[in-house]
């Protein structure tokens, strides 16, 4: 069995709970299966931690823990989750950037 926090709802704090089957891989072996809403290490739904993403960005470390009510190396580990996913997901304006050329004005 295993738990996933979830964005609280009103002064409820909600958790997903799932039985999770075991798969057999053919290149890892026997391993437990992912599911479609969290990362395979993290213990929070993916839209958990991309809620908690933003303030780490624009906010101090107790802003950030009382927030989602989660300690700060939680919101580091949670914040680079989700760079990596949106790293991923949106390629850089600067790939197959050949030359760049800068015109001045006199």
């Amino acid at each position: 069995m295993r738990r996933w926090r979830r964005q609280d709802f009103g002064c409820w704090r909600v958790e997903l709970v799932a039985d999770m089957p075991r798969v057999d891989c053919p290149k890892c072996g026997v391993v437990v299966a992912m599911v479609s809403w969290a990362e395979p290490s993290s213990r929070f739904t993916r839209d958990f931690e991309s809620e908690c993403a933003w303030p780490v960005s624009v906010a101090n470390q107790k802003t950030v823990g009382g927030f989602p009510h989660i300690v700060w190396r939680t919101a580091g580990d949670i914040a680079r989750r989700v760079a990596e996913r949106l790293g991923t997901a949106m390629p850089s304006p600067f790939d197959g950037l050949a030359a760049i050329g800068v015109a001045t004005m006199y």
